[in-house]
């Protein structure tokens, strides 16, 4: 459902939506002066013009089924909830979007986004301020200086994804498949036991902590390196601490042969430092890079170069020494 004051309609794919061109459904439409009403086999759309409301715009469902009327501003009191963006100095805290909406961690929202499915039956998902992406799939055009990026956003006043399926919740989520993409399961060992600690612990500790579990009889499936793993040249760091792993791919192979997935913690904020191994290939890869204090700037929101040579370069190097997935932490 999409509403433009400018007539303009927005088609390209959005960071949310990846494919809006989905295969047609049977529908018949009757249009009544400014109205228009369309109907296909599941649901009734009755719309009377201008900017989406209660009073412009309704959905009912047909038959028996589990959904039976929608319209904007209605709350959504059975909605099965989605995602915040951190718990972090937080206690127990509510999915809720509107009990937390007022929460801010690091005088930041929480960025509360509501599920797809719902005991009422329906869901509405607002992608009016996702970034839309070109045909690189990035949602960002640098200048003609490369010093700044203008941001593609979507030409929609309104762009909603109604998600009308009742209590067929599967149907749901696969139909949010075919515009969304497909979702990857994780791994099977992330659904197991987690070991990671902040503290400057070393190859002979891992290798006991490992030892400790399994004498024990206590299962272990992944094994975190919270961010002293790194130099200390300052929180960000990409290149192991030499004083605590000398031979880092010695442990990384330990931890494989244990049958473990093996993550590392990144405070990726400050950018690729100098003193880091893979600084000057990264360095060439950019071409010009934007150096501050000796450090490449983090720009991977804005830099499409700087966030593949960051992805393929840098963290390419530690994944190649055994390093299985990252834990973005700042």
């Amino acid at each position: 459902m999409e509403y433009s004051e400018s007539g303009k309609f927005e088609d390209k794919p959005t960071l949310g939506f990846l494919n809006r061109k989905t295969a047609p459904v049977k529908f018949t439409q009757a249009a009544k002066g400014n109205s228009v009403t369309i109907t296909t086999p599941a649901l009734t759309l009755v719309y009377h013009g201008g900017k989406f409301t209660a009073q412009s715009l309704v959905v009912t469902g047909k038959g028996s089924g589990a959904f039976k009327h929608w319209a904007p501003e209605m709350s959504n009191d059975g909605n099965l909830l989605g995602t915040i963006k951190s718990l972090d100095e937080l206690g127990p805290t509510s999915l809720n979007c509107t009990e937390n909406a007022n929460i801010k961690v690091h005088a930041e929202t929480l960025h509360c986004t509501w599920g797809l499915i719902s005991r009422a039956g329906w869901s509405i998902y607002d992608d009016s301020e996702s970034p839309v992406l070109n045909e690189y799939g990035w949602w960002g055009e640098p200048s003609a200086d490369k010093k700044t990026t203008t941001w593609l956003n979507n030409s929609d006043t309104q762009d909603w994804y109604g998600f009308f399926h009742g209590h067929d919740y599967k149907g749901a989520l696969s139909d949010y498949i075919k515009v969304g993409g497909k979702i990857p399961m994780v791994p099977k060992q992330a659904l197991g036991v987690w070991w990671t600690r902040w503290f400057d612990f070393n190859n002979w500790d891992v290798l006991k902590i490992v030892d400790d579990y399994e004498s024990r009889g206590l299962p272990l499936d992944v094994f975190v390196l919270d961010m002293d793993w790194h130099m200390k040249n300052g929180w960000t760091g990409w290149t192991f601490d030499k004083q605590l792993f000398p031979y880092p791919d010695d442990t990384l192979g330990y931890l494989k042969s244990r049958g473990l997935l093996t993550a590392a913690n990144l405070h990726d904020a400050l950018g690729v430092g100098n003193w880091d191994r893979q600084y000057e290939p990264l360095a060439k890869f950019i071409g010009e890079p934007d150096v501050q204090d000796g450090q490449i700037q983090f720009s991977s929101c804005v830099n499409q170069k700087y966030a593949y040579g960051l992805e393929d370069i840098v963290l390419g190097a530690l994944e190649k020494q055994g390093l299985d997935f990252w834990w973005i932490d700042w």
